[in-house]
């Protein structure tokens, strides 16, 4: 009778409030984990930010990018791409753009078309104008025996950047003496300093919250 239709209704309306429910904290989840075809801000990246955000870079540079994009005796790639701040971040986005194309379920042929046709094309015009003058570097001879092959940086690439984080400000790892060829700063040396100088997450406390 009515009541029994009553008790479904009401069963029915418990149902879809918990699958409401459910689905508001799977999207509050998804929020706060990394979306690779995200673009992320990496000027104003935290500790924990940057080094999430440098991890990806890397793998899909080291993985994609160069072993099926940029191989080859002509190509812009470089060894010291890591040091050129403008450089960094226009790998940044073109990574996203690549895995929105290509790790999104369901993703349309579109967006892998427009990597192909439009941001690939544009990354190598933009590498080899900005990569290419670098070289592979120089060996110094020594006392006649050759001790180092270093790297030059024609140029001033120095002056892209300023971190407004300390007063203590360091010098910049991108910061190079076009004149005076030097090894090239490890990566995983230039990912530390990059990152140990940015600011830390602020902690959220339960008074924040309320």
């Amino acid at each position: 009778g009515l009541r029994q239709i009553a008790e479904q209704v009401g069963h029915f309306s418990l149902l879809v409030r918990e699958l409401q429910e459910s689905q508001e904290a799977d999207g509050e989840d998804e929020e706060e984990e990394f979306d690779p075809s995200q673009v992320p801000d990496f000027l104003s990246l935290t500790q924990e930010d940057a080094e999430v955000t440098w991890k990806w870079l890397i793998k899909w540079a080291g993985e994609v990018l160069r072993p099926n994009y940029l191989g080859g005796r002509r190509s812009p790639w470089r060894p010291c791409w890591y040091l050129h701040r403008r450089v960094v971040l226009e790998l940044i986005w073109c990574c996203a753009c690549w895995h929105w194309a290509y790790s999104v379920k369901k993703a349309p042929p579109s967006r892998a078309a427009d990597w192909a046709t439009r941001w690939l094309p544009h990354l190598e015009a933009f590498l080899a104008k900005h990569l290419e003058p670098c070289g592979a570097g120089e060996t110094y001879t020594v006392g006649g025996k050759s001790v180092a092959r270093l790297h030059r940086h024609p140029e001033k690439y120095a002056a892209a950047f300023a971190y407004p984080y300390s007063p203590d400000h360091q010098p910049e790892p991108w910061e190079t003496d076009p004149e005076r060829p030097r090894p090239l700063t490890p990566l995983g040396e230039l990912v530390a300093m990059d990152i140990a100088r940015r600011p830390k997450a602020e902690t959220k406390t339960d008074s924040d919250s309320e």
